[in-house]
């Protein structure tokens, strides 16, 4: 009965690092990126759409990055915008408002 239990909290404390570990990642690989262009599927900072970020690095490279939640009350956009007179990447946690939850990267 002990190892069941033990078992359990085991793998729910190494599922949140490695949910943790992949968001400061993504926080830190992403946030306030400079770019060459830069185009949103939600329009910008929008909790209520589920977004994609594509972007075109300045090695040449193309990526695309989710929203997503990290928590069934915490969402993670990704956004475009321009910093200076450079176009960047960048990413911000926020809580859904109200009573809101998320789901599927987009506060409900």
């Amino acid at each position: 009965m002990y190892k069941n239990i033990l078992k359990k909290l085991v793998l729910g404390c190494m599922i949140l690092i490695l949910v943790v570990s992949i968001v400061y990642a993504v926080r830190v690989l992403v946030s306030r990126t400079p770019v060459i262009a830069c185009t949103e599927s939600d329009g910008g900072y929008n909790l209520s759409v589920p977004g994609i970020v594509t972007y075109f690095g300045l090695g040449g490279n193309t990526t695309s990055v989710m929203d997503f939640c990290g928590t069934n009350r915490t969402i993670h956009e990704f956004y475009c915008h321009v910093v200076n007179g450079t176009a960047v990447v960048d990413h911000w946690t926020d809580t859904c408002p109200g009573n809101s939850t998320c789901v599927g990267g987009v506060c409900v």
